[in-house]
């Protein structure tokens, strides 16, 4: 049994065996269910959210002593520059040049 992603592009998990496999695989299954959905529903809903949280990320990681001033400063203008809404139009265009 494999299951593939919802492009079926790659497969993300392939089980072989008998039936004391697969009595065993069904509780995973369930379980990795479960966590997909938890996932799912966990996702950011709009780009103000996603901003909001790539922000807090970064910020967590400097206070922590991982992302050195400098680079957290960087980090931020780049994620900043990528949410403004002067970005979002080239990055439209540069999508239909590929």
């Amino acid at each position: 049994m494999s299951l593939f992603s919802a492009y079926g592009a790659a497969s993300l998990l392939e089980c072989t065996g008998g039936l004391g496999t697969f009595q065993v695989f069904r509780p995973f299954m369930a379980k990795l269910t479960a966590h997909i959905r938890l996932a799912s529903a966990a996702r950011r809903r709009t780009k103000a959210e996603h901003l909001r949280d790539e922000m807090r990320e970064h910020l967590r990681l400097k206070e922590i002593g991982v992302l050195p001033a400098e680079e957290y400063e960087t980090a931020k203008v780049r994620i900043l520059d990528q949410h403004s809404p002067a970005a979002q139009p080239s990055l439209a265009r540069a999508s239909t040049r590929l």
